[in-house]
């Protein structure tokens, strides 16, 4: 396969499908049909429309999206790419099994198109939830708390390139991206510490783990393979055993708070401010003598009556 592959039209490749996955397309994104497109040069023109582009990606998942953002970054968009460039720039972060499979997922969403050569439409850029490049080009090694403890130690000008990044385009111009560029100013510096990423030589971006971290976000997702939930080992008599402990805490917990109101009684006909006073007093006291939380929480919802 060379780079040099004809470029297949959209409305060309969906003419070639069976009647089944023309169904599916559909049903995948329902705006296709309505109204009913009156060719397939009518449904390939809607399919790359840009907000019909947006309305399928918002059900994608993160390794979906990332192979959309792969092939953005080789110039999908613009002529097609060999699928073994595709999965060469993904490489080992994901298994190619499931790369092939989300591959195959986009296609019959006509979210890609082609077989050993692969196209994008020209608006799929504006449907990712970043800037393409921004989860396929980045360094994913790093924590959210390596990531601050990089920004804690940046002075005020480096901090000020960062904030400008974070509130407007993370996308930036400026001759201090140039590999050449004095090391004393601050972009070559955040360069150097992976806080910046250079696009070319007068252009720099702000990586997206940074901006979510400078967000006070949880960065991520970092990885394209599936998360391993956590299984659940908790067997039924476990459940119980727990929820009675729960009714045994419960009811000392009453008997504590009787005790403690029948020796100091509330008055009910003192005024409202007074009574919450005493009622708070009470609490405290519950807490501090008794260690008993459970009993203080419960005089505070009587408090709150």
């Amino acid at each position: 396969m060379t780079d040099n592959t004809p470029d297949i039209p959209l409305g060309s490749w969906l003419s070639d499908l069976p009647d089944e996955r023309l169904i599916r397309l559909l049903e995948l994104r329902p705006d296709l049909a309505q109204p009913p497109p009156g060719s397939i040069a009518a449904l390939a023109a809607r399919a790359q429309a840009r907000q019909s582009v947006k309305a399928a990606t918002d059900e994608l998942d993160f390794l979906r999206l990332a192979v959309l953002d792969a092939l953005l970054v080789l110039q999908a968009d613009g002529a097609p790419v060999p699928t073994a460039k595709m999965l060469a720039l993904i490489g080992d972060r994901a298994d190619e099994a499931d790369v092939v499979g989300a591959l195959d997922d986009l296609r019959e969403r006509a979210l890609v198109w082609g077989e050993a050569a692969l196209r994008v439409a020209p608006d799929a850029g504006t449907a990712l939830p970043w800037h393409p490049g921004q989860a396929t080009l980045e360094d994913t090694s790093r924590t959210g708390d390596q990531i601050a403890d990089l920004i804690d130690g940046l002075d005020q000008a480096q901090l000020d390139v960062l904030e400008k990044l974070l509130e407007g385009s993370p996308m930036g111009r400026t001759r201090d991206a140039a590999p050449g560029a004095p090391p004393d100013r601050p972009v070559p510096q955040l360069l150097g510490l992976g806080l910046l990423r250079r696009i070319d030589a007068e252009t720099v971006i702000l990586p997206r783990h940074v901006g979510q971290v400078l967000r006070g976000e949880q960065p991520g997702p970092m990885q394209l393979t599936a998360p391993h939930p956590v299984v659940s080992t908790t067997t039924p008599d476990d459940a119980d055993a727990a929820a009675a402990g729960a009714v045994i805490d419960l009811l000392r917990d009453l008997d504590v708070l009787l005790e403690t109101l029948s020796a100091a009684p509330v008055s009910e006909r003192l005024a409202r401010l007074v009574a919450f006073r005493q009622f708070t007093r009470q609490r405290d006291r519950v807490q501090h003598a008794e260690d008993q939380s459970g009993a203080g929480g419960l005089l505070g919802v009587s408090c709150g009556r």
